[in-house]
């Protein structure tokens, strides 16, 4: 399970979350997931963002998948 260290408010509709430790496969990517739900962003990384930072995201790189889609895959990587 994965402890979130530190929530704030980057700008209106932007939130950031810093991680305490990388996800597997993501030690080398400081953004490591951005959630979205009715238009609000929660950026989850392992150092805190910069305003610039946040502004320079293309969410055109990022899939966002349903949350029901995310947590069954979730349940399936727990059982391996």
């Amino acid at each position: 399970m994965q402890t979130i260290v530190e929530t704030r408010k980057i700008k209106e509709g932007w939130y950031n979350q810093v991680l305490e430790r990388p996800l597997e496969g993501r030690e080398n990517s400081n953004i490591q997931y951005i959630l979205e739900a009715n238009g609000i962003y929660s950026v989850v990384s392992m150092k805190p963002l910069t305003l610039e930072e946040v502004n320079n995201i293309n969410l055109d790189e990022y899939i966002f998948k349903p949350l029901k889609e995310v947590m069954k895959e979730g349940a399936t990587n727990d059982n391996n």
